[in-house]
């Protein structure tokens, strides 16, 4: 009777074990899943800011080509490229996280009017 029950005992701390390292398992899984997404959300702001701020400069300035920026720990690379319709392309790279948005604007008689947004 002793070795049986030390053998239903080894039994059950196995399934035990194995249930509990699956558990683990998945629920690191979804812990980093989630902050894949929401790194990427992150970056899709720091792009949208940096079209943004490429906005304000083209009114100031409407020979702007764009810059780098750098946004809390993010590189945004912003370009501006065309003449009428202008094209504001601004890519955000934030923990490897690569994220695009482009802008169409027209620009004429000294107004600035934004014709599309969408990301890449």
């Amino acid at each position: 009777m002793k070795g049986q029950a030390l053998i239903t005992l080894l039994f059950f701390t196995i399934v035990s074990v194995t249930i509990i390292s699956t558990v683990a398992i998945v629920t690191l899984a979804q812990a980093k899943s989630t902050s894949v997404y929401a790194l990427s959300i992150e970056t899709y702001f720091y792009a949208e800011s940096g079209a943004e701020d490429a906005l304000v400069r083209l009114l100031r300035d409407p020979a702007y080509t764009g810059t780098n920026l750098s946004i809390d720990q993010a590189l945004v690379t912003v370009q501006v490229s065309g003449t009428n319709p202008k094209v504001i392309t601004s890519s955000a790279n934030y923990f490897g996280i690569k994220r695009t948005v482009e802008v169409n604007v027209d620009y004429s008689n000294n107004i600035l009017r934004v014709v599309s947004w969408k990301e890449m």
